[in-house]
């Protein structure tokens, strides 16, 4: 039987957050965590788990990316290539595919749903990077900026496929 969401989960993010208040999070543990969080992810978006269970977990993601021992950078394109591939994926091997043609077209609308939560909980984290400067170091605000990057290339999709869609039912979608 699978665990419930609050057994699996809550004290993963629990941990996450505390260390990354205080910095305790060193860059090999950061990838071990990073990759059991988006195995877990891949899994809950599979199974078809309630919005807030992904968003919770998205939030659980978006804790590693701050961690100022992360060196993780493109975290939008690599958990799109792991949602596409269904399982983890490296940064490295995640960026050999066009993220816009190559592994966006790959993902169901789940799937692709649960990209967004990510993006917005990754564009809210970065709101109040703004409010907190004394945690404007270069590294995070170059990985905030290729996710930004990143974020309007998913908008852009996710607009060609409304419009697509509407267009094959006879919309008047943009008349």
């Amino acid at each position: 039987m699978r665990p419930s969401f609050i057994e699996a989960f809550c004290p993963k993010y629990f941990v996450i957050s505390n260390c990354k208040d205080r910095g305790d999070i060193e860059e090999p543990m950061t990838w071990q965590i990073l990759e059991r969080l988006i195995n877990h992810y891949i899994t809950i978006v599979n199974e078809g788990e309630q919005a807030m269970v992904v968003r919770k977990l998205a939030s659980s993601l978006v804790a590693v990316f701050r961690n100022s021992a992360s060196s993780w950078k493109r975290a939008l394109w690599q958990l799109a290539a792991s949602l596409a591939h269904g399982g983890y994926v490296s940064e490295s091997d995640s960026q050999t595919v066009d993220f816009l043609n190559g592994v966006l077209p790959v993902l169901n609308t789940q799937k692709a749903i649960a990209l967004v939560f990510f993006s917005v909980a990754l564009a809210e984290e970065a709101l109040r990077l703004e409010a907190e400067p004394q945690d404007l170091v270069g590294s995070v605000i170059q990985r905030v900026v290729e996710n930004i990057g990143d974020a309007f290339l998913l908008v852009q999709y996710i607009i060609r496929q409304i419009a697509y869609h509407a267009s094959e039912h006879g919309s008047i979608v943009g008349r």
